[in-house]
């Protein structure tokens, strides 16, 4: 499935959005159940791992749920350097985690990318 079909696809778009972002202390149930039915479901996972996503559920799992999965991912080459946040920048895409963290010790020690 391309980009774009996967997300036409979804069971969630014909949900209200706040489904996928419940309040702290709010069960995450019923958008996992519908996540469960969901043909996009795996498709939707590996968007929010790609994209380092740390809020709502995304492919029937919370951010806790998805973190072990984005941790033990082997780091693509590029990423974590200068070179790789500029070239999310200039692709007009959000800087993966890797390149976050990169660019935000460039600023803390005062080397701006």
């Amino acid at each position: 499935m391309t980009t774009e079909s996967w997300r036409d696809a979804a069971a969630c778009r014909n949900h209200p959005q706040h489904i996928w972002f419940p309040p702290k202390g709010k069960s995450a149930r019923p958008a996992k159940t519908i996540c469960a039915t969901c043909p996009s479901q795996p498709e939707c996972l590996q968007y929010a791992i790609d994209n380092n996503i740390k809020h709502g559920i995304w492919g029937g799992l919370t951010e806790r749920d998805r973190r072990p999965l984005r941790i033990g991912r082997p780091r693509p080459r590029v990423h974590g350097t200068r070179h790789g946040y500029q070239q999310h920048i200039a692709n007009g895409e959000t800087p993966c985690w890797w390149c976050q963290d990169f660019n935000e010790r460039q600023h803390k020690s005062g080397y701006v990318a």
